[in-house]
């Protein structure tokens, strides 16, 4: 519904401004396949601009099998 009413990009448009951005626990439960393309988005929006700070409670491995649905984050360098 936020999509149909640009609610969402207006939304994605200020998190891509704020100077730090931190995310809890990613991929612990599953996830709509249009998170993982707003995530990709937002990272991108944000990249060399401002920071992100994600944490993941997964093994690399699982962290792979976690985002499997958008193999850009799945094989992303995450630091342990």
């Amino acid at each position: 519904m936020a999509r149909a009413t640009e609610a969402c990009e207006r939304k994605l448009a200020r998190q891509a401004k704020v100077p730090l951005l931190k995310g809890k626990d990613l991929g612990l439960n599953p996830l709509r396949a249009t998170f993982y393309e707003d995530l990709q988005d937002l990272i991108s929006a944000r990249y060399e601009r401002t920071a992100t700070v994600l944490t993941i409670n997964l093994d690399f491995e699982e962290c792979k099998k976690s985002f499997a649905v958008n193999r850009l984050l799945g094989s992303a360098n995450w630091i342990g």
